[in-house]
């Protein structure tokens, strides 16, 4: 003789189904896209002006890409790179204010390295090293190599 499952636990089961269904869908569909991006926060009380640079993986330093200027005012943050951050890149970073700066230091003997800028407007540049940082107003400048960990990373500018 076969045990026979009474109806209503039968009903009982299937309920519990459809809202453990129901659960996963809802968890699912609320998961938000990764906002993966690259973020500087100015810590300060004085807005700041940075540039970015960055070395592609197994790139040599012909193979950069630097920008700037990003406006950041005091006490808040912005986007500077709006996409993954690659893994293994190398990302370095140039900011000032009305009374500190936040630049490489080759005495260090870190990993800083020198970009082209140009001191007096908005910038972007690929593959700009010193000999070709010759037009008005560029300048190379010494970046600060920063750590950053893929795809999504914030940098804060800190008053010393």
């Amino acid at each position: 003789m076969r045990n026979r499952v009474p109806p209503h636990a039968l009903g009982m089961v299937r309920v519990a189904l459809a809202a453990c269904a129901l659960c996963i869908g809802f968890v699912l569909a609320s998961r938000a896209p990764a906002d993966a991006a690259l973020h500087v926060c100015n810590a300060t009380l004085r807005p700041a002006t940075v540039a970015i640079a960055v070395l592609e993986p197994n790139a040599t330093g012909t193979q950069s890409e630097s920008e700037g200027w990003f406006q950041i005012d005091a006490n808040t943050c912005t986007v500077v790179i709006d996409s993954d951050l690659t893994p293994g890149a190398r990302y370095y970073l140039f900011a000032k204010s009305h009374a500190l700066v936040w630049a490489g230091n080759p005495a260090t003997g870190t990993k800083d390295t020198e970009f082209c800028t140009n001191a007096s407007a908005r910038f972007f540049y690929r593959d700009r090293t010193a000999p070709l940082c010759v037009g008005e107003g560029e300048q190379m400048t010494w970046f600060i190599n920063e750590t950053v960990h893929p795809p999504d990373w914030t940098i804060n500018l800190y008053s010393p």
